[in-house]
């Protein structure tokens, strides 16, 4: 009996490791960028989305490791960094900050979870499936979702995203290959589901010194806005 709680306890121990791992190495693969200019990319993508889209209130979907004890200093600090740059962005609009659930079989062990080795978004194969929908369904006068994470894996077969009339989509250096082929994410941005995303500039190397005031002039060295306008400009760019 001794023995078994003993086993019992480790596995437990390994389990939570592994989930805190996890979640680190998600938002890390996810979100390169350093603080001040994670900041600078949320923000330009909230001014862009205010200005065209006008929301009524704003729905941010977050790292739900965020909500965890025992995290990195830095998953939490990152996590501060997304949301201010959309507070000044979106401002005056109301933001609600929420933490899609995980899949409960990547609560009890994340490594039992198939997640490609290429994805940058993590996390879209750890939260669960009707994680999107559920929080879509509790927060229905948000009309404009901005997500941190990434869409999810099954995006494509869930009911928010060929609903007519339902809420629209901002990402922050999402994992577009959730989508399927160049058509699905071309027709994502031309249909106005997903109003604009935010993507690394290829082959820039991020770093913190030397950030100027003018914060936009700051995000043109290190990020593109993607948009119906120039999706298929860079759409070679979207599935590398």
């Amino acid at each position: 009996m001794r023995w078994n709680r003993r086993k019992n306890t480790i596995a437990i121990v390994v389990a939570v490791t592994a989930a805190l791992f996890v979640g680190w190495f998600a938002f890390r693969r996810a979100n390169r960028a350093p603080l001040s200019q994670r900041e600078i990319a949320t923000r330009v993508l909230a001014e862009y989305v205010h200005k065209s889209a006008n929301p009524h209130a704003v729905l941010v979907l977050s790292n739900p490791y965020t909500q965890k004890p025992g995290s990195p200093a830095d998953v939490y600090d990152f996590q501060k960094a997304g949301v201010a740059g959309l507070r000044k962005g979106f401002e005056p609009i109301e933001v609600k900050v929420v933490f899609p659930k995980i899949k409960p079989e990547a609560e009890r062990n994340p490594t039992s979870v198939f997640v490609p080795s290429n994805t940058t978004t993590v996390l879209s194969y750890l939260v669960a499936d009707t994680a999107f929908d559920d929080l879509i369904r509790e927060h229905p006068d948000c009309d404009v979702l901005v997500s941190l994470i990434g869409l999810p894996a099954n995006t494509i077969s869930t009911t928010y995203w060929f609903k007519p009339g339902a809420q629209r989509f901002a990402l922050l250096l999402p994992d577009f290959s959730v989508l399927g082929d160049p058509n699905a994410i071309r027709y994502a941005f031309k249909s106005g589901k997903i109003i604009a995303a935010v993507i690394a500039k290829p082959a820039v190397v991020s770093r913190e010194d030397s950030i100027s005031s003018d914060y936009k002039a700051e995000f043109d060295k290190r990020f593109i806005l993607i948009t119906s306008d120039n999706v298929d400009q860079f759409l070679p760019l979207l599935l590398r």
